[in-house]
């Protein structure tokens, strides 16, 4: 069994727990996948946007599924082959290089009388994709370039607290109602690294099947 393989079991563990759908999305997504993509509608998107895609998401789009059942209150969203993804002022947003490599305009990293930067948010997230929502306008972000490539990157700049990695207990903390992060950890967890793709959609998958859910 591959890895992909343990995700689809974790997956229908979970739909088989969640029969009345109480876990947070699942009301949409009901826990299905939408079908999985061919090379042949792949490459295509990537020509478009002049990249390719990091291998754990490529991988899961040709073995598991293209969207559906996964994080937020959308679940995971379907990548649009169609489409080549752009900005008005950047028309392969997707091949730019993604610029972060730490925590940025979050609160609780500013030093005392230090003010927000203010650098266009299109800037900061080009080299990604958005994957998912968890609501209130804090997105999920693939990293598509760089050296955070293949990771995922949250932007919650809607709320005023920044963009910044989707850490193990960042992921956590948005997949399970009951975990809690700590104001005085806030810092320390800020500067922990992305989890990947995959680790980040098992995360969900392992958070949603800890939860007890009230049918």
């Amino acid at each position: 069994m591959n890895k992909f393989d343990r995700l689809k079991n974790k997956l229908t563990q979970l739909a088989t727990k969640d029969k009345n759908f109480k876990n947070y999305g699942s009301e949409l997504h009901k826990y299905q996948l939408n079908p999985c993509l061919t090379e042949a509608e792949i490459q295509p998107f990537e020509v478009k946007n002049k990249i390719t895609l990091p291998d754990d998401y490529r991988n899961f789009l040709l073995e598991v599924g293209n969207g559906g059942a996964g994080p937020g209150c959308y679940g995971l969203l379907k990548l649009e082959v169609d489409k080549e993804i752009s900005t008005v002022e950047n028309d392969y947003y997707l091949s730019q290089p993604f610029l972060l490599k730490k925590a940025w305009n979050c609160p609780h990293l500013l030093n005392p009388g230090e003010e927000f930067v203010d650098i266009d948010e299109d800037k900061l997230t080009q080299g990604t994709m958005y994957v998912a929502n968890y609501g209130c306008d804090i997105h999920s972000r693939l990293v598509i370039t760089g050296d955070q490539r293949g990771t995922i990157w949250i932007n919650d700049c809607g709320s005023d607290d920044g963009i910044y990695p989707c850490s193990l207990q960042i992921a956590s903390f948005y997949h399970y109602e009951g975990y809690v992060i700590e104001e005085e950890q806030l810092e320390s967890v800020l500067s922990e690294p992305a989890l990947s793709f995959y680790d980040w959609y098992d995360n969900w998958l392992n958070m949603s099947l800890e939860t007890e859910f009230i049918q």
